[in-house]
This record gives structure tokens, C-alpha cells and sequence, in this order.
């Protein structure tokens, strides 16, 4: 399908670190402690950033195509601005909060995978 090596990676990396604070999330929430949920999240998205990807530019040169800084970071940034609006409005994450969560990210997803297409 030519996807490119950097969304395979990334992909595999996002799934593999997140799936223990899924797990978490899912269990805090289930027992009411919506503060560790939203902790573990925003801690792991912190050590992976930090600590993961300076470790690996440590031991060799991260370079970073165009298309991720024009397209990716901003919709990150996007992606966590409305997660963090959304938590403040009551303080709670509610379940219409999760939907329009899971919606951005399929659009991401569903735009990612149509702009590769259209270069190809």
C-alpha cells in the first residue's frame, strides 16, 4: 500500500506505549478516579516525548520531514488543546467528551491516509 516507514513506526510505537494506560484509564475510570486517568495520560504522552524520543536522538540523528511538522503538529496540538479544553469545563471527561475525542482522531487518521494517497 506504500505507506511510508514513518507512520508504520509510529503507529507501532503509539499503540505498544499506550496500551498499559488504556489499561489504567480504564480502571481508574471504572472505579472513579478520573484524576489518575487524566494523569497517566498526560504523564506517559510526557515520558514518551521527553524521554523516549531524546534517548533515541541520542543515539542517532532524528531528522523531521515537512509534512509532519506542517500537517501532524498542528493537529497534535489541536488534538491536545481540546482534550484540555474539554477537561476543564467541569473537570470531569465525560462520555460525549470521549466521541468528539475518538472523531478528531479519526479524522486525523482518515486525512493522514488520504493525503499519502493523493501523493502517490
Amino acid at each position: 500500500m506504500q505507506v511510508s516507514k514513518a507512520i508504520i513506526g509510529l503507529t507501532i510505537v503509539a499503540i505498544g506505549t499506550s496500551l498499559p494506560e488504556i489499561a489504567t484509564c480504564i480502571v481508574a475510570a471504572r472505579k472513579g478516579h478520573g484524576d489518575l486517568a487524566l494523569g497517566d495520560i498526560l504523564g506517559a504522552d510526557i515520558l514518551n516525548i521527553l524521554w523516549i524520543v531524546g534517548s533515541a536522538a541520542t543515539a542517532k540523528r532524528i531528522s523531521v520531514s515537512k509534512e509532519m511538522i506542517l500537517f501532524s503538529f498542528p493537529s497534535m496540538l489541536i488534538i491536545v488543546g481540546t482534550m484540555l479544553v474539554f477537561t476543564g469545563m467541569g473537570y470531569r471527561f465525560e462520555r460525549w467528551k470521549g466521541i468528539v475525542m475518538v472523531g478528531l482522531y479519526v479524522v486525523y487518521l482518515t486525512s493522514r491516509f488520504s493525503c499519502f494517497l493523493f501523493l502517490m
